[in-house]
């Protein structure tokens, strides 16, 4: 049975796709992922974690070939993909390909380092006071934030953050404290720590969601070789702000993070 979508109610409101297991969820975006980007030149972030995605660089039909030539795969972090890369040639002939990308852990927004933060290990308000100094201190560098290691990187958020800790050795706990706690979120593979860095060879590239917002097609950021916790940490540390800008400056995304306009049929 014929089905029609709105368009532009589908890339301007929330949508959720809702059915039992093998029901046909990730089958159905994917038809609505391609209707869109057959119908009209917007840039589709879709979030994969299961890395079933990639599978839209190969067309089924000539038809689909324009489709596809319009996909791009990220892979996230510096991880191990190599089961994925070899069950993608098995099923369908060809080699994936994809650009392997990281984070730089200053472009994280401080709200959402402090979710994170709070989410993963808790902070204490002494904590959370040296972190929003520190963190102001440390990312003051405009739109284009250094690229250093970690150490550094914790190193001036304590320099700048250590006038808002208490005295005495509460303050020294504190910050000990805040350290240790940032140390072990950002030694997660989606955090870059220089330039130039690489992967099993592979060339890793700072994470741009400005340059996905200003080009058209669909761009496919497989997250199936993280784990779930650094899932949730690219999730929680992605630029929202740089996305809700995208929607305002009248290019709607489709972010897809699950497995009267013009007229999709989707059936």
């Amino acid at each position: 049975m014929p089905a029609y979508v709105d368009a532009d109610r589908l890339v301007s409101q929330h949508c959720a796709i809702i059915a039992s297991t093998g029901a046909g969820k990730s089958w159905l975006a994917g038809v609505l992922i391609e209707r869109l980007t057959a119908a009209a030149e917007i840039p589709i972030i879709v979030f994969d974690p299961h890395g079933e995605y990639s599978a839209m660089q190969v067309p089924r039909t000539e038809e689909g070939r324009a489709v596809s030539e319009r996909v791009e795969i990220y892979v996230v972090g510096k991880v191990d993909v190599s089961a994925q890369d070899k069950a993608f040639e098995a099923k369908y002939g060809s080699p994936r390909r994809y650009i392997r990308i990281g984070l730089n852990p200053r472009s994280l927004p401080l709200r959402a380092l402090e979710r994170l933060l709070e989410g993963f290990y808790g902070l204490t308000d002494a904590q959370r006071r040296i972190l929003e100094e520190g963190w102001q201190g440390a990312t003051a560098y405009g739109d284009r934030q250094p690229l250093t290691d970690v150490e550094e990187l914790i190193s001036e958020v304590l320099e700048y953050g250590k006038q808002a800790a208490p005295s005495g050795y509460a303050g020294e706990m504190a910050l000990s404290g805040l350290a240790a706690r940032l140390r072990a979120l950002f030694k997660s593979p989606i955090f870059l720590e220089k330039y130039g860095d690489t992967y099993a060879g592979e060339p890793v590239k700072l994470f741009d969601p400005q340059r996905l917002l200003a080009a058209p097609g669909v761009h496919v950021l497989d997250l199936s070789g993280l784990d779930l916790v650094d899932q949730r940490n690219f999730h929680g540390g992605c630029p929202r702000r740089d996305v809700q800008g995208g929607r305002q400056e009248g290019q709607p995304p489709l972010l897809n993070s699950r497995r009267g306009g013009p007229q999709l049929r989707a059936g």
